[in-house]
């Protein structure tokens, strides 16, 4: 039985080093035994499928579990701004 952290990845894109260059967005998870098999879509859109082992799975895991930690978190205030300040600036153009 998967896990539910492990049920946060799905629909979100994420890179898979050794099987894909680019991010591709993962779809479905499913345990094969000692496998796990891995439903993803290309962001050209093209389905893929991948078998990776329990042990690949667990360090994909912590890999995007780190890269997700190390985001920027940004006040929603400062945001907002942001947004404003583009609206204006392209408002002046047209």
């Amino acid at each position: 039985m998967i896990s539910e952290k492990y049920l946060e990845l799905i629909g979100k894109k994420n890179t898979i080093p050794g099987y894909f260059s680019k991010q591709v967005i993962i779809e479905a998870i499913d345990p094969l035994g000692s496998a796990i098999l891995l439903r993803v879509r290309t962001l050209e859109g093209k389905p893929d499928e991948i078998v990776i082992s329990e042990d690949e799975f667990e360090k994909l895991i912590e890999e995007i579990s780190k890269k997700r930690e190390e985001q920027i978190q940004v006040p929603s205030n400062f945001l907002r701004l942001l947004i404003e300040s583009n609206r204006i600036s392209f408002s002046l153009y047209l």
